[in-house]
């Protein structure tokens, strides 16, 4: 049944000269694991029984026609578990973009505030301590 699985993300995300396809980085292991935990225990066997005879593009094709939320939830996972994996990082990076795969301990590169565009519209207001009951339940 694996062989269905490599098929399916390697259908949605088959790489190429710089990015590997999803199944060399293990894309379909991730998706196995995250489907179960999102969508429970039978999840596994859901998607094989949805996939039926198909395989590739045309199990994609049948899943996004027939089960929506369930290609949804599937292209969410093949797309965020594929984008975290060490060698796609890399093959990002070697295109000279800056990616950060995760925010701390950096952040994210920001521009710089600008006091004009983005301070809040609204204004707010202080009200001491002191303003306030000690006990609001006491007869007044």
């Amino acid at each position: 049944m694996s062989d269905v699985l490599i098929g399916l993300v390697d259908a949605m995300i088959p790489g190429d000269d710089c990015f590997p396809k999803a199944s060399e980085v293990g894309v379909h292991g991730v998706l196995t694991h995250r489907l179960r935990e999102l969508r429970g225990p039978d999840a596994y066997g859901d998607l094989l029984k949805t996939i039926g005879e198909d395989h590739g593009i045309a199990a994609i094709r049948r899943i996004e026609q027939g089960r929506p939320d369930l290609f949804a939830t599937l292209r969410m996972i093949v797309y965020l578990a594929y984008y975290e994996q060490p060698a796609v990082i890399l093959a990002v990076r070697s295109l000279g973009h800056v990616y950060n795969d995760a925010p701390q301990p950096n952040g994210y590169d920001l521009d710089p505030f600008d006091p004009a565009i983005d301070l809040p519209d609204v204004k707010g207001h202080y009200v001491p301590t002191s303003a306030f009951d000690d006990d609001p339940e006491a007869p007044s």
